[in-house]
């Protein structure tokens, strides 16, 4: 459902960010080689033997640090959708609303 907060393009940005993101870099090389050595310092994380207190401070920093990164993706892909709109529309592609 989409509430006062959310517009119509702030879910259709999600719903394409979600899918169609996911997709295109399962397919690149460097994002999988980045993957593949963020698995190798959690490994290596794994060993230090920290208390839960340490660990847990580490994984909310690291966590936090997650959530922004989504955030601005999200901001700069809709950013970037409504310039394309824009665009198409000074253009006369399509019409304005």
């Amino acid at each position: 459902m989409i509430t006062k907060s959310r517009t119509v393009f702030d879910t259709i940005v999600e719903q394409f960010v979600n899918k169609r993101l996911d997709d295109i870099m399962m397919q690149d090389t460097e994002y999988i080689k980045l993957q593949e050595e963020i698995w190798k310092e959690w490994e290596r994380f794994d060993k230090l033997n920290l208390s839960e207190i340490q660990r847990s401070v580490i994984e909310n920093l690291i966590s936090l640090h997650i959530k922004v990164i989504e955030l601005y993706s999200k901001k700069a892909y809709g950013q970037g959708f409504g310039d394309c709109i824009s665009v198409l529309q000074e253009i006369g592609i399509i019409r304005k609303l």
